[in-house]
């Protein structure tokens, strides 16, 4: 099998902070505002960028920030609170610790979904974008890892190992994946690895190899997981709840083995960002039959296992998903003793490089293979230190230590009942000032429904749920051109829900086709990251008219020709010999002469799609010459009697608006002086309904008539943007 190598180059130096730069420390303890209760594994990133940490379990947190990001916002997140905006403005004290309350998340029940989800679809979906949504390149990741050790009886440490490590990611979906790890600097301290019980010693195995926790728990990339086409059979999906990160709903699925499945280890909760179905979060365990089969190994005739729980988390960069912090707990008997043991690994992603050198030849791999951690090792750090203060962490973000090691906090679900989108910066308070009491507390909630989901918003569900609309669009470099010359294009392709780069495809076709629909020329082009581009190099003798340039994809095309890109190209000149036909060159966009006697065609647009008769009716049009250049012209709207009802004017870029009011059973048209032509105006509806929007500073307003006998009854007014559902109400009078 071919497999790109990476490349250590200069384009991967922003990961690594030389321990001489200066730097500022930013420590504290995030907490509820509410409660003020700590909050376990808050994300913290500085905005918009690849680097950042995570809060540990305590809630406790410590970020090193260069002297040439200052002036930069850390963004703290954590599932069902309101993000917080923290700007890193001057250096702190170093005994000044800080305390980040966060607000729980609030939002009109209305806006949030909690009617009934397919989950199973909602799995199905996840699958499908996992290609669009986690990069398919190599990539690297440095990090921070830990492992711990104690007895749970004694809380005596005997294991406690801690390092920065540089993560190397291979390609995206390959089954032997060849992800490695390399060792930038760790120790493991002076402990002794064993039970000493009565006065008996009692040798522990070596059960772990924790190091690559940031490669067994990337669960999107794990072919063993559920999270692929084969996999995923073999279990249950619940809709649990919805919940919010960031101002984005999340949906929570539960899932568990199906009866009878011989290959389903896991239980737990699955959580699904809505608009591109990433998975953003994933919490599980180990089952009682996957323990059972564990326990009959030989490994468990030193420790049997009581537990094992795991937990992934993602963050999104440049429209991309990637891990960024991971755990596992896991509980042991020691099978002689019964003595309770509780191992703890946690990873965290402090850097996420993506612009890497590629090479296909194995002899160009710059790597300092000594330090490459074998993936069969149990220790990966072999220093061996009492313990590591910040000199030796230089400027590297590590995970704050808990206060007490014997901490037996489970490892926790949040589960919120407010929710919110609209973003609120709190200011952060040093740790011996008291929060200021609110006004007017709110209430909370325990339990609320919302209405089931109706007709439509359950049909626009399952069309993005099963069919994952795709758009292409082709800008070029301009609209007319001349035989000989080549028509550049860059082509982007977006998910048709988000308008995110990339989709499911990555191959993008493009056609020009001339007036009688064949093709002239064409290019398969493949897209990296949602961009590409091409060229077509136009003959010299190439007929002149206009041509169709045509994009999409083949996904595209199981959903009919309609919602392919299509734009208009207008090819000037050519050769009479060849076949071609001379023509003028595109007239300007100046005032209409009738000197000139050019020809001009006027198309009308009725706001709404239609006018009523006996409401008045705004119409918009475009003014055109023979060459679809558009015309600046002077007009008069008359009646079927000849009256003049209005003036019409339009624009140096040819569009106009004038507003009439229809009349059944009379006529109205447009005449331009000099002409002596007539352009009727698209006839009135005698019943129907007309939708108008006016656009104010701080709001769109929607304006809804009808001439209908029985007026607004029986009608729905529904308003949706990319299949989210913003209004959907039955209507009245």
């Amino acid at each position: 099998m071919n497999r790109y190598l990476l490349v250590l180059s200069l384009l991967t130096a922003p990961l690594f902070l030389s321990a001489q730069q200066g730097y500022s420390i930013y420590k504290g303890t995030v907490t509820d505002r509410e409660t003020n209760e700590t909050l376990p594994y808050v994300h913290i990133a500085w905005s918009g960028s690849q680097y950042g940490t995570v809060a540990n379990e305590e809630g406790a947190f410590q970020i090193k920030i260069p002297d040439s990001n200052m002036g930069d916002t850390m963004v703290f997140s954590f599932m069902g609170y309101e993000p917080y905006y923290l700007p890193a403005t001057k250096k702190l004290p170093q005994n000044k610790k800080l305390r980040i309350a966060l607000a729980p998340a609030t939002q009109e029940l209305s806006m949030i979904e909690v009617s009934p989800v397919d989950a199973k679809k909602v799995v199905q979906a996840t699958i499908k974008n996992i290609p669009k949504n986690y990069t398919k390149r190599p990539f690297l990741v440095k990090g921070f890892f830990r492992e711990s050790g104690i007895r749970e009886d004694t809380g005596r440490e005997f294991l406690f190992a801690e390092g920065v490590i540089l993560t190397h990611k291979n390609q995206h979906g390959d089954i032997d994946r060849g992800d490695y790890v390399s060792l930038l600097k760790g120790y493991r301290k002076k402990l002794q690895y064993d039970l000493r019980v009565d006065g008996q010693t009692y040798q522990l195995p070596q059960v772990t190899q924790g190091a690559y926790i940031g490669v067994r728990l990337d669960i999107v990339r794990d072919p063993g997981f559920f999270l692929s086409k084969k996999r995923y059979r073999d279990y249950e999906y619940e809709y649990e709840r919805t919940d919010i990160l960031n101002g984005k709903q999340i949906y929570v699925i539960r899932f568990y083995p199906k009866e009878g499945s011989k290959q389903a280890w896991l239980k737990g909760l699955l959580f699904v960002e809505k608009e591109q179905y990433a998975v953003v979060k994933a919490s599980y365990e180990y089952t009682k039959s996957a323990r059972a089969y564990y326990n009959k190994s030989e490994a468990a005739d030193i420790l049997k296992l009581q537990q094992r729980k795991f937990e992934a988390a993602y963050f999104q960069y440049k429209g991309k998903w990637f891990l960024k912090n991971a755990r596992i707990k896991t509980k042991y008997t020691e099978s002689w003793t019964s003595v309770p043991l509780a191992i703890n690994m946690d990873f965290i992603a402090t850097a996420v490089e993506t612009n890497i050198k590629l090479d296909n030849d194995k002899q160009n791999i710059k790597l300092d293979t000594k330090n490459i951690i074998p993936y069969n090792r149990a220790f990966a750090f072999n220093e061996r230190l009492e313990k590591a203060g910040d000199g030796f962490w230089g400027s590297d973000n590590i995970l704050e230590r808990l206060q007490q090691p014997n901490d037996k906090t489970e490892m926790q679900n949040i589960d919120s009942t407010l929710f919110s989108i609209n973003i609120k910066t709190t200011p952060a308070l040093p740790a011996n000032e008291k929060e200021p009491a609110a006004k007017t507390p709110k209430p909370v909630p325990q339990v609320f429904l919302l209405p089931e989901q109706s007709p439509f918003e359950k049909k626009m569900e399952n069309y993005y749920l099963n069919y994952l609309p795709e758009k292409v669009f082709v800008h070029t470099d301009k609209n007319i051109y001349a035989g000989g010359e080549t028509i550049w294009m860059a082509i982007y392709l977006m998910d048709g829900r988000s308008h995110r780069p990339g989709t499911y495809s990555n191959l993008v076709r493009v056609e020009l086709h001339n007036a009688g629909d064949e093709v002239v020329a064409q290019q398969n082009l493949l897209s990296e990251d949602g961009h590409t581009s091409g060229q077509f190099d136009l003959p010299a003798d190439i007929v002149p008219g206009e041509y169709q340039l045509t994009a999409f994809t083949n996904y595209q095309r199981n959903s009919g020709d309609e919602i392919l890109f299509k734009k208009t190209i207008r090819i000037i000149g050519g050769l009479k010999e060849s076949g071609g036909v001379e023509i003028e060159a595109p007239v300007s966009s100046a005032p209409f002469s009738r000197k000139k006697k050019e020809k001009v065609r006027l198309r009308f647009f009725p706001e709404g799609g239609d006018c009523l008769n006996g409401h008045l009716c705004k119409m918009a049009l475009i003014a055109e010459n023979a060459s679809g250049r558009p015309m600046q012209i002077n007009a008069v709207l008359r009646d079927g009697e000849g009256q003049e009802v209005n003036e019409i004017k339009t624009g140096k870029n040819g569009m106009g608006s004038f507003i009439y009011l229809p009349v059944k059973g009379k006529e109205f048209y447009a005449t331009i002086e000099g002409l002596g032509k007539a352009y009727d105006i698209p006839p009135a509806l005698d019943e129907g309904f007309h939708l108008g929007l006016q656009h104010l500073k701080q709001e769109v307003r929607l304006s809804l008539k009808t001439n209908r006998p029985k007026g607004l009854a029986g009608a729905r007014i529904t308003v949706h943007l990319r299949g989210r559902v913003l209004i959907d109400q039955a209507l009245s009078n």
